[in-house]
């Protein structure tokens, strides 16, 4: 589902005849960040109230939209960080900024770093809205042929949609952050107009 870390690949089949959802999930992540565990306790809580064939998949993409939210904070404070060391950020100090007081070569890079980071958040929020909108059509097509499943699904149908609202939100947000990255970029690429040269 996603392609860095966590690494989610899921293969699930429901029997309508028992209900019974059997599924093959595999992540590769970082261990100090307990994906798996944390699933398993997502899915132990919800289970109880709202146990449907679909609520794995919807796990995994809310569990991976905390993990982004939390880069989004991260790209935010370092993007608010050159801001402030540039003096480009909205109400600093008029006083130009010093060319001798900034490493060009370090922003530059810090800069890139972030701004390929956030196009590869921007384009996998893009497709968890798309694996969102899939979700919600197969919850549907489920509640018609399956009518036992009419409570769990009405649940899982609030907890797409709130997900899907969260993503969008959050999917604007990147987007902003990119632009604020490339305006940085134009600016520590070339911060002061060329000196006239003598005649």
């Amino acid at each position: 589902m996603f392609h860095h870390s966590p690494f989610w690949s899921l293969a699930a089949f429901w029997d309508p005849s028992t209900n019974i959802t059997y599924a093959f999930l595999h992540c590769t992540s970082d261990p100090e960040e307990d994906s798996t565990p944390r699933l398993k306790h997502f899915l132990t809580e919800s289970a109880p109230h709202s146990l449907h064939p679909l609520l794995l998949p919807l796990l995994i993409m809310d569990l991976e939209t905390n993990l982004t939210l939390r880069d989004e904070e991260e790209y935010t404070r370092d993007i608010n960080s050159i801001e402030e060391e540039t003096k480009q950020a909205p109400g600093t100090s008029a006083t130009p900024v010093n060319s001798l007081d900034l490493d060009l070569p370090l922003t530059v890079q810090r800069l890139n770093g972030c701004s390929i980071f956030l196009s590869l958040i921007e384009r996998e929020s893009a497709a968890v809205l798309l694996h969102l909108e899939t979700l919600r059509s197969m919850t549907s097509e489920l509640h018609s042929s399956n009518p036992k499943l009419a409570t769990s699904g009405k649940r899982l149908l609030m907890h797409v949609d709130f997900l899907t609202n969260s993503r969008k939100n959050l999917f604007l947000r990147l987007q902003n952050l990119q632009r604020r990255s490339q305006t940085q970029l134009d600016f520590v690429k070339f911060p002061f107009p060329l000196e006239q040269p003598p005649l």
